[in-house]
């Protein structure tokens, strides 16, 4: 949970907080939670079910999104590189979410 604190507030370097948590364990929690859902569609379940199992990253893209926010506010390299982190993590927090 400290991880996950850190990340929120900005603690994180930007590239622990852009390829680790966004990428990597963002694409793993939303891969396995959108597995769970086609799951549930495949054996004609409840679709409410289908859905909140699909919408349960939410909260933790979220957070992915605003900790690479406040990762690039300190970053010490060259600002195209955190401006361009901004973008993609909104981006990819999007993606994630909706497809």
């Amino acid at each position: 949970m400290r991880a996950l604190g850190d990340l929120w507030s900005g603690r994180l370097g930007l590239a622990e907080a852009f390829w680790t948590w966004a990428v990597l364990i963002g694409l793993t929690v939303n891969a396995v939670t959108t597995a769970a859902s086609l799951a549930v569609i495949a054996a004609d379940g409840p679709g409410g079910l289908a859905l909140a199992l699909h919408l349960l990253p939410l909260p933790f893209n979220t957070a992915i999104a605003v900790g690479v926010w406040r990762s690039s506010a300190a970053f010490d390299g060259e600002q195209q590189w955190a401006d361009l982190a901004r973008v993609a993590a909104i981006a990819w927090a999007a993606l994630l979410t909706l497809a």
